[in-house]
């Protein structure tokens, strides 16, 4: 007789959660730099500090290259955090990364508050840049440390949840953006725009927090050959109950069964060929679709445009409105995935 199906909540505990969901403040993270930088990129004090003064209209205002760069350029940090991420990673396992990126994060924040001069017009425009892509240097890393840290200890019945639980926590960092940037939508000092930057000191010290008391991934362990701790670290994520001792052992040696298969790694071509083609378009075709919807215009010049087209004094409030129905429709959204795309979870 066919053993019942266990649902996920059966195989949670509490340090599977902590582990999963408390370290998902990094994806806030994201969510907060991208949605906090469209806001300050109409802030009026930040404006003044890094903006080109206008003799015909005796304001300062940016040019449309300085827009740009200031958006785009911060992406080369996220590349290399993307980039470095895995082989940091293997070599010296999710937690160090962790304590790591929190470093990045902070020097980058430190590096952008710092640019301001004491005068109009006298912010150091390439220096606030340079903060920006060290703390997109740091995002590169949250994303990848992140979803591989959760697939690796995540029970395979409990990882559709998790998986999709990540837009959940980006929507709710760009909810607590919108809110602060209209919080300091009329401060024409440094004042706003720092605070607004400052609080993103919050994200790195709380990843620093939680994980201190995270487990090492058992993968991880287990491929720099330290069996024990593996199976100590995979006993704090299971049920504490004799069956799950056992499943713990069968897990473990299923993981090192999976690491000698894949000691050679295949060559990119191999991403074309075979049923490894339909998944790689159906991964590109989803990322394609996802960039026309348009939704990084809307995240990082919606409050430059509403600003500019007639909206001047809706401009910091529609963002909390748009970015707050973003939120509730995520939930949803995660329903319907998990029951429709990838199957009953609960």
């Amino acid at each position: 007789m066919a053993e019942p199906r266990r649902s996920a909540w059966s195989l949670a505990t509490p340090m599977l959660l902590y582990s999963c969901f408390c370290l998902l403040v990094g994806d806030v993270l994201f969510g907060y730099d991208t949605a906090s930088f469209g806001g300050i990129l109409t802030n009026p004090g930040f404006i003044n500090q890094f903006g080109t003064y206008d003799p015909s209209t005796r304001k300062y205002a940016f040019t449309s290259l300085h827009t740009s760069l200031l958006s785009s350029l911060a992406f080369i940090g996220k590349f290399i955090g993307c980039l470095v991420a895995g082989p940091a990673i293997e070599r010296f396992g999710h937690r160090v990364v962790f304590f790591g990126l929190s470093i990045v994060s902070v020097i980058g924040v430190i590096i952008e508050i710092t640019s301001a001069g004491t005068a109009a017009g006298s912010g150091r425009y390439a220096q606030f840049i340079v903060g920006r892509i060290i703390v997109y240097i740091s995002v590169g890393l949250v994303e990848v440390d992140v979803t591989t840290y959760q697939a690796e200890i995540v029970p395979a019945p409990f990882r559709g949840l998790v998986v999709v639980s990540l837009p959940l926590f980006l929507n709710a960092g760009s909810l607590v953006a919108t809110g602060v940037n209209r919080a300091f939508s009329t401060d024409t000092s440094h004042v706003g725009w720092r605070s607004v930057t400052g609080i993103q000191f919050i994200f790195p010290i709380l990843i620093t927090l939680f994980t201190i008391f995270i487990p090492s991934s058992p993968r991880w362990l287990l491929s720099k050959s330290r069996r024990e701790e593996a199976i100590a670290a995979l006993r704090r994520l299971r049920p504490k109950t004799a069956e799950a001792e056992s499943e713990c052992e069968a897990e473990v040696q299923a993981i090192q069964e999976a690491l000698h298969q894949h000691v050679e790694k295949a060559p990119w071509l191999e991403l074309l060929r075979g049923s490894n083609l339909r998944r790689t378009m159906i991964v590109m075709v989803h990322y394609f679709l996802q960039q026309t919807t348009g939704q990084a215009f809307v995240s990082t010049y919606q409050t430059t445009f509403l600003k500019q087209n007639g909206f001047a004094a809706e401009a910091f409030t529609y963002p909390v409105i748009n970015t707050a129905l973003s939120f509730v429709a995520v939930i949803p959204a995660m329903y319907l995935v998990i029951r429709l795309v990838a199957g009953t979870v609960f």
